[in-house]
């Protein structure tokens, strides 16, 4: 009886600490599954804002073309009015 206590006064507080690391080892289980599924959250919302970011980027430079096509244009239409101005003057003398 003497031996057997023994044994169980050194094997009680080993049980313990087996059972105290089997819930740590638990609780870690879950939190990383909790973070591996944020983790994959976040992933494709970085996929998805870098997609929009080409879109915008893609944009962004189709209408700095437009914007440099519709400058010549303005540049050009003003060009032609200050042309015809003088025409008009010119008109007015002859009439």
């Amino acid at each position: 009886m003497i031996e057997y206590y023994q044994v169980a006064k050194k094997v009680e507080p080993l049980m313990q600490r087996v059972q105290e690391m089997q819930r740590k080892s638990k609780q870690s289980e879950r939190e990383l599954r909790d973070t591996t599924k944020r983790l994959e959250k976040l992933q494709a919302e970085i996929a998805e804002l870098n997609i929009k970011l080409n879109e915008g980027r893609t944009e962004l430079t189709g209408l700095q073309d437009e914007a440099a096509i519709m400058s010549r244009k303005l540049g050009a239409a003003s060009k032609l009015i200050t042309g015809l101005s003088s025409e008009r003057k010119r008109w007015g003398i002859d009439v």
